[in-house]
């Protein structure tokens, strides 16, 4: 009984490794950067292309990640009603500009 058990115990292990791998292999083939543009703009669609404006960037793909926010730009922004999304509140909170 224990020599059965142990032997499935080996074959579920060897299975989770080989999953994982496969998992690991699929994802790194996944079209896509997780390199993000923090971008404000105006909610109106009509009057999106003229008002976008790139305040900084987020690249967590370094080590350690890079971080680099205009806080000028990113103040009059949110001094003109714009809401930043939950990730940028927390970056911005990070460089001491909230």
């Amino acid at each position: 009984m224990i020599k059965f058990l142990l032997k499935r115990l080996a074959v579920s292990v060897f299975l989770l490794l080989g999953v994982t791998v496969i998992i690991f292999c699929i994802i790194r083939m996944l079209p896509g950067n997780p390199f993000l543009n923090m971008i404000q703009y105006d909610t109106d669609p009509a009057f999106l292309e003229t008002k976008l404006e790139e305040i900084g960037y987020y690249d967590p793909t370094k080590d350690p990640a890079v971080v680099k926010i205009d806080g000028d730009k990113a103040k009059a922004w949110i001094a003109n009603g714009a809401q930043p999304t939950d990730t940028v509140r927390v970056l911005l909170k990070k460089n001491n500009i909230l």
